[in-house]
């Protein structure tokens, strides 16, 4: 069985309309690889683009979101706060640094995103 979804991307930047893209995401729920790669090539004769590797995120604001949190390191022996605090930047830095890999581990399920533009397969 295959998924496919035709979505429309709309963004606010700073408080005004920042860019919109259309993309067809089509997820194999269940089956073998073969049957994902059928439906992408048909979609692919009718005229979808090729890949394209960026998130929405990156396609939105037009490349990697640069990340300016150092990361923290503790003293040996930190209060319960420095240490919450610390917790909470690191991992807000890794998600920063990390947006592909923190969307991709969300599910096992096999995807393939294709763009008007572009296309790319992605496991997500």
């Amino acid at each position: 069985m295959v998924e496919v979804a035709d979505d429309l991307v709309r963004s606010c930047v700073g408080g005004n309309e920042g860019p919109s893209f259309r993309e067809i995401e089509v997820e194999l729920i269940e089956g073998d690889e073969h049957l994902l790669s059928d439906v992408v090539r048909r979609l692919r004769k009718a005229g979808i683009g090729p890949p394209d590797p960026a998130s929405k995120l990156e396609r939105v604001l037009g490349g990697r979101p640069k990340c300016e949190l150092e990361p923290v390191k503790l003293k040996r022996r930190a209060s319960v706060a420095e240490l919450v605090s610390a917790a909470f930047s690191n991992s807000t830095r890794h998600l920063i640094l990390n947006d592909r890999v923190s969307a991709s581990v969300t599910t096992q399920k096999r995807c393939m995103t294709l763009g008007s533009a572009a296309a790319g397969y992605a496991r997500t």
